[in-house]
């Protein structure tokens, strides 16, 4: 496989060096000027070759369509980066996993007309990349692609986007703004979430999948999936009775929040629903929730007590980790699945395990935490 990958990128890089030599006679270089020479798939032949100009190296694939994904680029960049638009002769239509990853040398990226899909962690990292310029192209905004941008001031996500997925602008500081066109159907768990500074998210009022309100927090369109809330949140909220899901990172990094009461619609609460709330300091849910995401209350270190609704039937791993506060856990029906899960009350020395004295199922610890009858006169 490795020898036809050689192969395939020799006779691309013959090609591609044709194509210029062509273009260069006829004086119809499709290439900005000046027009670098382009290394194609094998980033050790990239690396061993001369600068070739202020786009630095690119390595790609090729697919049977005539399609080009960048799937690494040299990470010693320094500047302005305006992608290019043609590898190997052939149109750039995917940025790939990781392409531009920790790149903190981009100031600025311009990305290419030709481009559809952005993959997951494409920019992630890009910790020095100040604005960013999305072609209206573009289709799919992957996982993580541009998390931890913490210096990108403004965002304008083009109409042409109907997918964004899982936390693909998380902890990118410095946005105040943000608004979703109507194209979009896809939302994954809060893709603004962590983003300290954000003050607006407004979705479009034509777009069919979602909706937004006057706080901009982010629901799906008939308000049955809590999408996100701005990490700017103070004080109490409420959860708007008919919502059935809480997505990953709902409320991530939501600070300033002190108080949530979650409804009795509530049948999932999302991983990392409430992670670093480090003030939070009341909890209230309701009977009918039956889940709790991975890392949902992690590092909600004001968390003094909670309790859990009978109709609670699991717990996922490091639920509570970190909230180091935590000194009364009470489950008010029979013991859940995940007993053995030590992870779940992780870094939470001091906290105890109350059941009720008819409540079945239950052991001497749960979760690495020791357990006791409640006592109504005595807790």
């Amino acid at each position: 496989m490795r020898q036809q990958l050689e192969r395939l990128a020799r006779e691309a890089h013959a090609k591609e060096l044709a194509r210029r030599e062509a273009e260069a006679a006829s004086n119809k270089i499709g290439q900005q000027a000046p027009a670098p020479l382009i290394t194609p798939l094998r980033k050790a032949e990239a690396e061993a070759a001369p600068s070739v100009g202020t786009n630095g190296f690119y390595v790609y694939t090729l697919n049977g369509a005539g399609q080009a994904s960048v799937t690494d680029f040299d990470k010693t960049f320094v500047g302005v980066l305006a992608v290019t638009h043609l590898l190997g002769g052939c149109p750039v239509t995917e940025i790939g996993k990781n392409a531009f990853a920790g790149c903190r040398g981009i100031k600025e990226v311009n990305l290419p007309a030709s481009l559809v899909t952005i993959g997951d962690t494409a920019f992630n990292g890009c910790g020095n990349m100040v604005r960013l310029t999305i072609s209206d192209s573009v289709k799919e905004i992957g996982v993580r692609a541009f998390q931890s941008c913490g210096k990108l001031e403004a965002l304008t996500i083009p109409a042409s986007v109907t997918t964004i997925k899982e936390a693909a602008f998380e902890y990118c500081h410095s946005l105040k703004t943000v608004f979703v066109p109507a194209g979009v159907t896809t939302l994954g768990g809060n893709p603004f979430g962590g983003c300290g500074h954000l003050q607006s998210v407004t979705v479009d009022p034509a777009n069919p999948a979602y909706l937004s309100d006057a706080e901009g927090v982010i629901f799906n369109k008939d308000k049955t999936e809590l999408v996100a809330v701005p990490a700017t949140r103070t004080g109490e909220y409420k959860v708007p009775e008919g919502v059935t899901n809480i997505l990953r990172g709902a409320f991530l990094l939501c600070k300033g929040l002190n108080s949530v009461q979650l409804p009795s619609s509530l049948k999932r609460l999302g991983g990392c629903a409430f992670f670093v709330c480090s003030n939070l300091r009341s909890v209230t849910l309701a009977e009918g929730v039956e889940s709790i995401g991975m890392q949902a209350f992690e590092s909600c270190s004001q968390l003094e007590t909670i309790t859990l609704p009978a109709s609670v039937r699991h717990l996922e791993s490091w639920a509570f980790q970190n909230a180091s506060g935590l000194r009364s856990v009470r489950f008010l029906g029979d013991a859940p699945g995940g007993a053995g899960n030590t992870t779940l009350f992780h870094n939470c020395p001091e906290a105890v395990i109350y059941r009720n004295p008819d409540a079945k199922g239950w052991g001497e610890s749960f979760g690495g935490r020791p357990v006791k009858e409640w006592d109504a006169d005595k807790q």
